[in-house]
């Protein structure tokens, strides 16, 4: 057989019914630590038991980086709980929707991965977590802009100092 150098297989842009299968608190190589949260999909069937990570970042050097995992946090627990996890387990066995996307793989500096063939490397990303009761409107693919950047995160109010309390096993 031959060796595939392709990425390995991504979930299409799409709506997924998932589950929290696991929740973490780790360090990184750098020192920084994050929650690593694990969904396992649920539906639809062709894509069942695939595992997506998100990582929620409580420390870094870039203080945007870690009031946007705050941020999605919140979100998070609002969605699955309709209110803030005392602790990471909490979160697990809590249904949600997430809306995944694939985009190019960027390294830290921001340049983009590269395959042996030339070609950029692509990973699935959630773009939007949902309660499970949220409405989705039946829009078509081709209806939906799959090419707005992913990057277009909704600001964080840095005035709103109450983040820092809200989430009881955030360290600082």
């Amino acid at each position: 057989a031959k060796k595939s150098n392709l990425t390995p297989s991504l979930l299409p842009n799409g709506i997924y019914d998932a589950i929290i299968s696991g929740s973490e608190l780790k360090q990184s190589k750098k020192g920084d630590n994050y929650l690593n949260i694990a969904f396992t999909i649920l539906s639809p069937d062709a894509y069942k038991n695939r595992i997506i990570y998100d990582i929620y970042m409580q420390t870094h050097d870039n203080v945007e980086v870690v009031d946007r995992a705050k941020y999605k946090l919140r979100q998070v627990c609002m969605a699955v709980m309709g209110k803030l996890a005392d602790y990471p387990v909490d979160l697990i066995g809590k249904k949600a929707k997430l809306s995944i996307k694939i985009i190019d793989d960027k390294d830290n500096n921001g340049a983009l991965k590269i395959n042996s063939e030339g070609k950029p490397l692509q990973k699935n990303v959630i773009a939007r977590l949902m309660s499970v009761n949220e409405f989705i409107p039946n829009t078509s693919q081709s209806k939906l802009n799959y090419n707005e950047s992913i990057d277009k995160k909704p600001l964080v109010d840095i005035n709103n100092l109450d983040l820092e309390d809200a989430i009881p096993f955030w360290t600082y």
